[in-house]
């Protein structure tokens, strides 16, 4: 939930301008300046919520879940280079380093680790054979 939060909370933050000084603002107006991906907020709005929706998979250890938020992972990887320059404040940067190092912390368990064995369809914790 810390890295739906992060991710929330950085999506959020161009709708309260009043938290950076004009400069900072005037600056980050460049950014996405030379991308190869059009820049169309439904894009950004259809992204948003299938962030969310991964995530509640992945809370609700839905085998789905997971699947989703490893390709949400691998498409903002392919988009990075193509979204042109990146030009964030302090802030941004540091919910983005938070988020992907949980997103990187997230896939290594959900693929990984022995919790994988609890979201596959056939899950022995399903079919309550689970036993330690």
């Amino acid at each position: 939930m810390i890295t739906t939060s992060t991710f929330i909370l950085y999506w959020t933050l161009p709708y309260f301008p009043q938290l950076f000084e004009d400069r900072v603002l005037e600056m980050t107006a460049y950014s996405g300046y030379g991308a190869i991906f059009p820049d169309y907020p439904i894009f950004h709005v259809i992204l948003f919520f299938l962030w969310i929706l991964a995530a509640v998979g992945v809370f609700f250890i839905q085998d789905w879940g997971r699947h989703l938020f490893a390709a949400m992972c691998l498409l903002a990887l392919i988009m990075s280079p193509l979204n042109g320059v990146s030009i964030t404040n302090p802030l941004e940067t540091f919910l983005l380093d938070v988020s992907a190092t949980l997103d990187g912390v997230i896939l290594a368990l959900v693929y990984l680790s022995p919790l994988s064995d609890f979201f596959g369809e056939k899950s022995s914790v399903k079919t309550g054979s689970y036993s330690h």
